[in-house]
């Protein structure tokens, strides 16, 4: 989420299947080419997510000053079964282009507008 003074990052899963599914997820913010941990909250989720309903990670603990330059912004999650004790899934969001003038513009896989 692009706001007038920062960047949030979140996460959001969904659980398609009639059984709850406990999740851990770890939610950073990506820019520059380097992931940055979250602030000022914790970037680590451990859910269990009901049949049928998606779970959203707070974005208030994932923030990063919007900087006055033209910068792309990116979530980067990592999810596991479980406790977490090993990473089985790892994504980026759609990419956040954002320039200080003008609106963001989103790209998403093999860069094409979202």
């Amino acid at each position: 989420m692009v706001q007038p003074r920062q960047v949030l990052f979140a996460v959001r899963i969904d659980n398609p299947t009639n059984a709850p599914v406990e999740v851990t997820a770890k939610v950073a913010g990506s820019w520059s080419g380097i992931q940055h941990s979250c602030d000022p909250g914790r970037s680590v989720v451990h859910t269990t997510i009901a049949p049928g309903a998606t779970f959203t990670s707070d974005p208030e603990e994932c923030v990063t000053p919007r900087r006055t330059a033209p910068l792309a912004y990116q979530a980067e999650v990592f999810a596991a079964a479980g406790d977490g004790r090993q990473w089985t899934g790892h994504l980026f969001s759609p990419r956040a282009n954002v320039y200080p003038d003008r609106e963001t513009l989103w790209r998403c896989v093999g860069d094409v507008p979202c």
